[in-house]
């Protein structure tokens, strides 16, 4: 992952990474983070019908430098 956000840096880009473990993903998530502020986090409420307008809404105003999506 962390290959994937360095290459991906400055650019447009969509990857997805499947984790099992939830502890395991939010430490990976917190790791990133502290080597990068813009990393944005945005978790995804059960029962959510439309993922792109909540992650609209949690990116408007920033420029983050990645958008993690969790509990899709």
């Amino acid at each position: 992952m962390q290959r994937m956000l360095r290459a991906s840096h400055g650019t447009f880009s969509i990857s997805v990474a499947v984790c099992n473990g939830p502890a395991l993903r939010d430490h990976l998530i917190d790791t990133f983070l502290a080597d990068d502020a813009a990393i944005l986090r945005v978790p995804i409420p059960a029962g959510a019908t439309n993922v792109l307008d909540l992650v609209c809404a949690a990116t408007e105003g920033a420029s983050p430098g990645a958008v993690m999506i969790v509990d899709l």
